[in-house]
């Protein structure tokens, strides 16, 4: 039995992936909360319209964010595309 212990011991752990990062922001965090506590009967029946217009209105706030962040990236990674072309065709 101690055989059985040592062999499993020498054995190396598999490498796991590193997680993906992930941007937690404050809307985030708040549609999160509401989705649970909806989840969980939190609001009652007559309070859900204001609830569902809340969370369209935060939701609507963060998608206006991402798309604006991955424009600026396109328009980031387009001007270094020009520059990168411009040093070439001036060589």
């Amino acid at each position: 039995m101690s055989e059985e212990n040592t062999q499993v011991n020498r054995e190396t752990p598999e490498t796991t992936p590193a997680p993906q990062q992930r941007t937690v922001t404050a809307q985030t965090v708040l549609l999160s909360a509401v989705e649970l506590a909806q989840s969980r009967g939190a609001y009652r029946v007559n309070e859900m319209a204001l609830i569902t217009e809340a969370h369209r209105i935060v939701t609507a706030q963060e998608n206006a964010r991402l798309q604006a962040e991955a424009a600026a990236r396109g328009e980031a990674s387009a001007e270094s595309e020009e520059s990168a072309e411009s040093a070439e065709s001036s060589e």
